[in-house]
């Protein structure tokens, strides 16, 4: 029966707590690829791509969801087989229960436990591949060797994370029985690469040209650019010593407390010391592991951690401190009752509910879909990031909405393949460079169909605008900006958009990092829309657009100033007083506003 629970009880919370759609990130890169077999981002993730195919024919709710439900099925999994494993080496079944639930609550796993995106099934691998060697550790049966080098592999095919923990596994089987890898060697390679041989995949899609492919890998140079992410071994692996430690100090300390807090982690100390004198070989597979991973892991990530996942890279990590945690909790609770073992992962629950909770998550659905269905026939779209670019492929590829767009990362503008498989695409677009940097591959899609299309930006902040040509030619259009050029030069007002906000003012919406960025850009839109209204004179329009603006950005001290002087206009002086001395309050030092603070209480007395 306890078996059981740790199976059910994080598959039930994980399906109170997924999303009802597609999430921001690699979401929509990964159930767009999933819906039309494509190639998602290096280095494919080609099994997970397969198994998202295979859901996404379950007639349930829409795409994202099975996918999501898919994510909550593997996730509820990796806790089970934890649980196993636990109960192996402990024989306690409250405490394995516990400390497996302990992993199921955690930060980063829970919150990956939803999403689409592969570390779920990363996760799984790991905990399955301890699960093997460790019963190969008791039992020396050959056939369980077999098994874990076909997992292995399988596992290496879903995500090159896993090679982070192959020195481990390598470690225990040789100091277990050295004379098992020579004696078997052979097939132990093969039943390796079979499991490996799911990266076919690249090529044989590649032939069929899918809609999202990320570098035709169709060569064997190509593949192996893929596969390894060679695109990104320059950003990942040149990096210093100092600088790596800085971000040890700065960032990943931090990281492993988020996931269990410092009281429960405490707890990993004597868990250590237990298994380290009851468990010596499987203390340094642990221990091996966590040291692999995390020197990895801070490598990559010193150089690029300006991506949001950057914590789900710690997985393996986080799996072997949960079971040096269940190490501690067995010590300690020697001599006192086994269900105070439940309190640590009910704590987790309750601390991690709502960070962890994206059943009212709409914002990726909803902001993808503001973003494009607004747009002119057959418009030209240059957006930047995973924010805007994601979210857009879901629609077009999965929901078919405003296939017609264009839509021109400016990011892989400096890669040609990505950029002639848009110009595949959309054939009557033109372009007289397709290899280039960015700005000129931008210049260039501009100059030859600027007269045809209307060709339009997205930005959300004004640092991104760096290095983007003819800035001076952009208007406000909605969430996105329309180039004054060509057909796009004509002045037209300025006009209001039914926009879906759903989630964004509900307490309980989980407003993760992106979520809240995108409030910036709604802000912006009906800010700029009143102030629009302001210069029109049309006070009544004004006001209730920048109030509007408050609403998404309330301590927003220019737009107060902008609403504090619609007040004065309409005359509600009371009102801008009260907005333009929070305003004040802001930014003290800033002369216009309290300019207009005293004009507006000069007229109130």
């Amino acid at each position: 029966m306890i078996k059981l629970l740790a199976l059910f009880i994080p598959y039930i919370i994980y399906l109170l707590t997924i999303p009802s759609t597609l999430t921001f990130g690699d979401s929509g890169d990964h159930i767009a690829c999933g819906w039309i077999l494509g190639l998602a981002h290096p280095s494919g993730y080609c099994l997970y791509t397969l198994i998202t195919h295979l859901i996404s024919y379950i007639p349930i709710a829409n795409i994202g969801m099975r996918m999501s439900f898919l994510t909550a099925v593997i996730a509820s999994s990796c806790v089970f087989f934890l649980y196993l494993i636990l109960y192996q080496i402990l024989k306690n079944q409250i405490i394995s229960l516990s400390s497996s639930l302990i992993f199921a609550f955690s930060s980063t796993f829970w919150n990956i436990s939803g999403y689409v995106k592969m570390y779920s099934l990363l996760s799984l691998f790991v905990i399955l591949c301890f699960f093997i060697v460790i019963l190969w550790e008791k039992k020396r049966d050959a056939r369980l060797l077999f098994l874990l080098a076909f997992v292995y592999g399988l596992a290496v095919s879903n995500h090159m994370l896993a090679t982070t923990f192959g020195p481990s596994l390598l470690y225990l089987v040789f100091i277990t029985n050295k004379k098992a890898i020579g004696k078997h060697i052979v097939s132990l390679l093969l039943l390796f690469l079979f499991g490996l041989s799911v990266y076919l995949y690249l090529p044989i899609r590649a032939t069929g040209n899918p809609v999202i492919d990320w570098g035709k890998p169709n060569t064997i140079s190509k593949f192996f650019d893929y596969a390894f992410i060679g695109m990104a071994h320059e950003k990942m692996f040149k990096t210093d010593a100092l600088q790596t430690l800085g971000f040890f100090k700065e960032h990943l300390v931090k990281v492993v407390f988020r996931q269990f807090t410092v009281f429960i982690l405490i707890i990993s100390l004597p868990g250590s010391i237990f298994f380290f004198r009851r468990y010596r070989r499987l203390f340094y597979f642990f221990l091996i592991t966590i040291m692999v991973n995390t020197i990895l892991g801070i490598t990559v990530y010193s150089k690029i951690s300006e991506l949001v996942d950057m914590e789900a890279y710690h997985l393996p990590s986080f799996i072997c401190l949960t079971i040096f945690i269940a190490g501690g909790i067995f010590y300690l609770l020697k001599k006192l009752p086994k269900h105070l073992a439940l309190i640590p992962s009910l704590f987790l629950l309750l601390l991690h509910w709502k960070a962890s909770d994206y059943s009212r998550y709409y914002f990726a659905y909803d902001f993808g879909r503001n973003l494009i269905k607004d747009l002119p026939e057959k418009t030209v779209l240059f957006n930047r990031i995973d924010l805007d670019v994601f979210p857009l492929w879901y629609h077009q590829n999965v929901e078919n909405l405003r296939e017609d767009v264009a839509c021109f990362p400016i990011h892989f503008l400096r890669r040609p393949w990505f950029v002639q498989k848009i110009l595949d695409l959309h054939p009557l677009v033109k372009t007289t460079l397709v290899d280039g940097m960015y700005e000129d591959v931008m210049k260039a899609i501009i100059s030859c169909n600027k007269e045809k299309f209307p060709i339009y930006y997205t930005f959300f902040r004004p640092d991104e605008r760096i290095d983007v040509p003819y800035l001076d030619r952009i208007k406000k259009d909605g969430l996105v900006y329309r180039l004054g050029m060509g057909i796009g030069v004509e002045d037209r007002p300025k006009q209001e958009h039914w926009y879906s906000y759903r989630g964004v003012f509900e307490r309980k919406a989980n407003k993760d990092v992106w979520a809240k960025e995108i409030l910036y850009s709604y802000s912006y839109y009906h800010a700029d829309l009143g102030q629009y209204w302001l210069q029109k004179g049309e006070m009544d329009k004004a006001i209730a657009g920048l109030e509007r603006s408050l609403d998404f950005d309330p301590r927003n001290a220019s737009y107060m100033g902008a609403l504090g002087a619609a007040y004065g206009a309409n005359g509600r002086f009371r009102d801008a007083v009260r907005v333009l001395e929070k305003a004040v309050e802001l930014e003290p030092n800033n002369p216009t506003f309290a300019e207009y603070l005293a004009m507006a209480k000069a007229q109130i007395k």
